[in-house]
């Protein structure tokens, strides 16, 4: 599988309505992150995860705050995770953040999974803050 990610206002109107669908499924009703997408003032902040093959978005990334201490949060359906789709994800979004201008990564808030520790986010978090020479988890 091969993925790209693209900014949110490049969706057409059918991928938009999957994100949406798959976004609101039972799996994903204890997800964080992937609820706040929609605002369209987020627009500008919000990038895309699509998946090459069927062009269909499997994820959800989004950065904010300034340059040197930028905010991030991500997304990935469920469908995805566990099969190396993460590593890069993360990899071609610190490649968009460093074309931004983007330096430095806050520390990322990673919640808990079913009620256990999210051991494969914390990992991704740490591979993309090492991309901006800070391996710190939190």
């Amino acid at each position: 599988m091969s993925i790209e990610i693209v900014k949110k206002e490049k969706l057409n109107g059918e991928q938009t309505s999957h994100l949406r669908d798959r976004t609101a499924a039972d799996e994903h009703r204890a997800d964080g992150p992937c609820k706040n997408w929609e605002p369209e003032s987020l627009t500008p902040f919000i990038f895309v995860v699509v998946l090459k093959e069927t062009n269909k978005p499997i994820g959800i990334l989004y950065r904010g705050g300034p340059k040197e201490a930028t905010s991030v949060s991500w997304w990935l359906d469920q469908k995805f995770r566990g099969c190396g789709i993460g590593n890069e994800m993360v990899d071609l979004f610190a490649n968009i953040l460093k074309k931004e201008g983007v330096t430095g990564i806050l520390p990322l808030t990673i919640e808990s999974y079913r009620g256990q520790r999210n051991i494969a986010s914390e990992k991704l978090a740490m591979r993309l803050r090492a991309h901006f020479g800070n391996t710190h988890l939190c």
